[in-house]
């Protein structure tokens, strides 16, 4: 089945939260396609209720903590990755998510909070989308728009956007793979 992908840590700054809702809305519309989710943190038990309670057990994974390369391996096959993060009440917010960097080197479009660094890797319509922050709604809008683009995209040419523009800001292959080895 068809599946979309979200891998960070289980903390507040991932929002998960946003992102599962929207799945739910999303889902609405394309019963067919699964969430795999690769992580854990400390939001364990509260992901999971939230799931309990949108009645999504049978359709979004929680797969744990997995290896790096089954890490990119969920990521090239999934239709797009997504984190909804946000920014904290001190501030703090997410620089440039692994996870992205990582789905788009291989050719997998991303959905992305429009802050910090995310725009710099989202070319918002071409190689993903940006959503608000926190934005349900917004967030599942993005969702449904960039699986319409996928279905619609015979010729391949977000998954050549994704990883130009991976290749564009990491200048070239040899940087991507010792980015990806620091970010193991």
């Amino acid at each position: 089945a068809p599946y979309i992908f979200s891998a960070g840590r289980f903390d507040e700054m991932k929002g998960f939260e946003y992102s599962i809702k929207a799945f739910a809305e999303f889902h609405k519309k394309y019963p067919e396609v699964q969430y795999v989710i690769v992580g854990c943190g400390e939001l364990e038990q509260t992901i999971k209720q939230l799931i309990k309670d949108l009645n999504l057990e049978s359709q979004v994974h929680l797969v744990g903590h997995v290896k790096n390369h089954e890490v990119l391996e969920f990521a090239k096959s999934a239709e797009f990755s997504i984190l909804s993060s946000i920014e904290l009440d001190n501030k703090d917010k997410e620089g440039l998510p692994t996870c992205f960097v990582e789905s788009m080197s291989l050719g997998t479009p991303c959905i992305g909070t429009d802050y910090s660094g995310i725009p710099e890797l989202i070319d918002h319509g071409i190689n993903g989308m940006l959503t608000k922050e926190k934005d349900v709604n917004d967030i599942a809008s993005k969702m449904c728009k960039l699986y319409d683009m996928i279905k619609s995209d015979s010729a391949g040419s977000i998954q050549e956007a994704c990883r130009l523009k991976v290749q564009s800001m990491f200048d070239n292959e040899q940087n991507i793979s010792l980015l990806l080895e620091h970010l193991k």
